[in-house]
């Protein structure tokens, strides 16, 4: 691919296109720095892939506070503090996973046992898309590394797809990286993570200037088996 040879498309041309192709077990790893939109872009990938396949979702939420998921409690969201969800909750397909918090000090031996569970009954389940928000809480503080990486390699075959985020390349697991068919990447700052994240889509050299280039708000979307590759933003 020739440096910056990446086409522009407006994301409600780009979006059905997309859904068509992410098969259900195809893995996607969202990169990039807070304020830039890797949560709202998730939601809105999650909800398509209720509204169009059908499928179940589950927000893994990850913070004592988000005012965001919050929100979507009034957008037929269920919000729910241990797995596993009800017959009522499961009927709007869509679930935030969201434990109690307490104290800094006990907080992830509390709740560790809670994800624990839930990551257990989706996959016997099957059928689920998981939204993991900053990836590295689940490895670093819960330690959920080997239920992960269960996930992300046994995903296609058990129909489990995972979505997870991270700002950075660096300290994330290795699955998450080499098992993923799609990597959404938005502009970060730092030129080494940016040929990192090039090469992880396969093309350091032609990727690179692209992610450099990335104005506020967008984001390069690879097709990991293709080459494809296309910028977007979300609202155009």
């Amino acid at each position: 691919m020739p440096e910056h040879d990446v086409e522009r498309i407006r994301w409600k041309v780009l979006e059905p296109a997309f859904m068509a192709q992410w098969e259900q077990g195809q893995h996607m790893a969202i990169i990039g720095p807070t304020g830039q939109g890797k949560t709202t872009l998730a939601i809105e990938l999650l909800n398509d892939r209720v509204e169009q396949r059908g499928g179940n979702v589950v927000i893994m939420a990850s913070k004592q506070r988000d005012d965001g998921l919050q929100k979507l409690a009034s957008q037929g969201w269920a919000i729910i503090r241990e797995w596993p969800p009800t017959y009522e909750q499961r009927l709007g397909r869509k679930i935030i996973l969201w434990p109690k918090y307490g104290k800094a000090s006990t907080s992830a031996a509390q709740n560790r046992p809670i994800y624990t569970e839930a990551f257990d009954g989706i996959l016997e389940e099957q059928n689920w898309t998981v939204y993991l928000d900053e990836v590295i809480y689940y490895i670093e503080q819960l330690r959920l590394r080997t239920i992960l990486d269960e996930f992300w390699n046994t995903g296609r075959s058990s129909g489990i797809t995972l979505v997870a985020s991270s700002q950075g390349a660096t300290w994330v697991p290795r699955a998450m990286l080499t098992q993923q068919s799609w990597l959404v990447t938005f502009h970060v700052k730092d030129a080494e993570v940016q040929k990192r994240i090039a090469e992880i889509a396969g093309d350091r050299r032609g990727l690179t200037p692209v992610i450099q280039d990335l104005r506020r708000h967008e984001f390069l979307l690879v097709d990991t088996l293709s080459g494809e590759a296309y910028i977007s933003k979300l609202g155009t």
